[in-house]
């Protein structure tokens, strides 16, 4: 099983649809969606966002870039966002070298570094005081992260605060 590379002279509709349904993303992927996300480009597939709850829906201005399940997302949750005020991950990603499976997420938070001024912040489980912290600002985007601090941050969220993109249904849920 190769890996899906976006071709040059596809169209622009097909090479997202390509990368939502790729099962292993590349940097040049990574690359081609931060590279819309960054120059205000609209995106020709409509990723919708479902509010569990049907309450009140806070724009996402945490958004985690941890672990390998979320990094699309991560990107596409930016397009959400009014205002990014931090990047989450954790440790790990940030010791990530190349061999290991965290790198693309490392990879993606140093080019989303170089382009929003957003404050990276590393979580730890049971880190209770920059979680409501992060919560005061916004909404918190949080596929990727590890399960523990994920629940932890769902406990104190409340309504509408919570944002993950599902890669099956290809929308976001906020919770």
């Amino acid at each position: 099983m190769g890996m899906e590379v976006i071709r040059i002279g596809e169209g622009e509709q097909d090479a997202w649809k390509k990368i939502l349904n790729s099962p292993r993303i590349t940097k040049e992927q990574i690359d081609y969606v931060i590279d819309y996300v960054a120059n205000n480009k609209i995106i020709p597939i409509s990723i919708p966002i479902e509010s569990v709850y049907n309450y009140r829906i806070f724009p996402p201005r945490s958004i985690a870039v941890s672990g390998v399940g979320g990094v699309i997302g991560a990107i596409l949750a930016l397009k959400n966002a009014d205002e990014v005020k931090y990047f989450i991950t954790t440790e790990e990603v940030m010791n990530a070298d190349e061999k290991n499976p965290l790198y693309l997420s490392k990879y993606t938070l140093d080019k989303l570094q170089n382009i929003y001024a957003a404050r990276v912040v590393q979580i730890k489980l049971n880190d209770f005081n920059t979680i409501k912290s992060l919560l005061r600002s916004g909404g918190i985007y949080i596929s990727g992260l590890p399960y523990e601090v994920a629940v932890q941050i769902a406990q104190l969220a409340g309504f509408g605060k919570i944002w993950h993109f599902s890669n099956i249904n290809k929308k976001f849920y906020v919770f």
